[in-house]
């Protein structure tokens, strides 16, 4: 892997575990305000984001990169209510989205055909991820007026279950 890309891809492996650690951030905010179910869907998005690094890290050791991890940066833990909370985590995943394309881009001008096969992958994911954003905004403003639909809207975020990213060409 040419050092430009390598640094490239640290990048990305650093955005997605910062990912991991605004979520967590996001979690804790909304199990302090009871939003117990969404809480429980955003500590899935936790674990899917690490994934998505450990990933981006395999595939870095596998095409001859080498890792760096450089610190992660803070993250707010303190919003305006439970649709602000999905708002800003649309707006993490457009910035991510926006990442990804760029890496898309480096391994395009690097002559790397295998890495960007490998994030096409990346590319759809994110895809799934802002239509999941897009959903779940979409779901609190229909029962904003509502609250018995918005608590059944956070109950039904509980039943959320953790999957393990099956990521190809890492087997």
């Amino acid at each position: 892997m040419k050092k430009e890309l390598n640094k490239e891809f640290n990048q990305q492996i650093n955005c997605e575990l910062y990912s991991a650690y605004l979520y967590l951030g996001m979690s804790e905010w909304l199990n302090r305000h009871g939003w117990l179910g969404a809480s429980h869907w955003m500590l899935a998005q936790v674990h899917e984001e690490m994934a998505h690094a450990e990933g981006l890290m395999q595939w870095v050791q596998r095409h001859g990169g080498e890792l760096e991890l450089p610190t992660i940066n803070g993250v707010k833990i303190e919003y305006d209510s439970v649709l602000d909370v999905f708002e800003k985590a649309l707006q993490h995943e457009q910035e991510i989205t926006q990442n990804i394309n760029k890496l898309v881009d480096a391994c395009k001008s690097n002559n790397d055909r295998a890495s960007k096969l490998f994030l096409d992958w990346y590319v759809m994911e994110q895809v799934e991820e802002e239509e999941n954003a897009e959903n779940n905004i979409l779901a609190i403003k229909m029962c904003q007026e509502d609250r018995a639909a918005l608590l059944a809207w956070d109950h039904g975020m509980g039943k959320r279950e953790a999957h393990h990213a099956n990521i190809p060409y890492l087997d």
